[in-house]
């Protein structure tokens, strides 16, 4: 049986498994034309490799934030 990140596994039971942390993990919501653009992108378009689509929304993000100014959780005042 597969599971994707960010579910944690480490040989529980079925009924031990439990979604990721919230305190480090959020879920969003995507019209399905902008997740197909997504996978387009994850799949070596992006960056010179395969990435999930959470990497490459992180991705993305970081370099846009970086771009505008985002560092270690500030932004420019």
């Amino acid at each position: 049986m597969c599971y994707n990140f960010p579910y944690k596994t480490n040989n529980k039971t079925e009924s031990e498994k439990q979604m990721a942390d919230p305190n480090k993990f959020k879920s969003v919501s995507v019209p399905i034309e902008t997740y197909k653009k997504l996978n387009f992108l994850a799949d070596g378009k992006f960056l010179d490799a395969q990435l999930t689509i959470s990497k490459t929304i992180e991705a993305l993000a970081s370099r846009a934030a970086k771009k505008l100014g985002y560092k270690n959780g500030n932004g420019k005042s």
